[in-house]
């Protein structure tokens, strides 16, 4: 490429990629100086795309995404998604999967990712996603008033959830909890009928 000032734009170069630079003066015709000592550099990445999700654990999330040409390392940003953006968290890792630990459970967070070329310049930002933590196991079960028919079930609610399923068998029956034994409430309370009088029971809540 030939210019007639001290500055140029190199254009339609691949991402990621390296290239090195020799400048020559010209002087008219076919005269040229000497070459220049060679200068490379490395183009910015593209930000990784097909960010996914997929919620492992009350605590973790796995994200997903494809490889970048020429990314050397990956840096995903993260946040619970009801916070600002100035509690953005990062962690860096050479290729997908990343697996973020230590996260609150039932608990809804915002995810982007960037590359990072080989030197350390960061890509723009990946689309924004979220992701859900699995909320916490109810706890503090206990049957708080029975009649002859019917027992109050009630637990402590659990951080994330929106609903709870209890479901109830015979005591030493060897029969396994089954949907048609079973509740599905809002609420951290529930009234089982139909009992059979003077009968003992076990339950499972989730």
């Amino acid at each position: 490429q030939t210019v007639e000032s001290t500055t140029t734009d190199l254009t339609s170069l691949v991402s990621g990629s390296t290239y090195q630079v020799i400048v020559y003066s010209y002087g008219g015709g076919w005269f040229n100086s000497k070459a220049s000592s060679p200068v490379s550099f490395t183009t910015i990445t593209l930000p990784p795309p097909n960010l996914a999700t997929e919620t492992l654990s009350e605590t973790a999330i796995r994200l997903t995404w494809d490889d970048v040409k020429g990314a050397q390392d990956y840096r995903i940003a993260y946040r619970q998604s009801s916070e600002d953006v100035q509690n953005v968290k990062f962690y860096t890792i050479n290729s997908s999967p990343a697996i973020i630990n230590n996260l609150l459970s039932g608990t809804l967070y915002s995810f982007y990712a960037q590359s990072i070329n080989i030197e350390g310049v960061l890509s723009s930002d990946s689309e924004n996603i979220e992701g859900s933590t699995y909320p916490s196991e109810p706890l503090n079960g206990a049957a708080i008033a029975a009649t002859e028919t019917s027992i109050d079930v009630s637990w402590s609610s659990s951080r994330g959830a929106v609903s709870y399923y209890l479901q109830w068998k015979l005591t030493g029956s060897g029969d396994d909890f089954t949907s048609e034994s079973s509740i599905t409430t809002s609420s951290t309370e529930a009234e089982v009928k139909q009992l059979l009088p003077g009968t003992l029971y076990d339950f499972k809540l989730h």
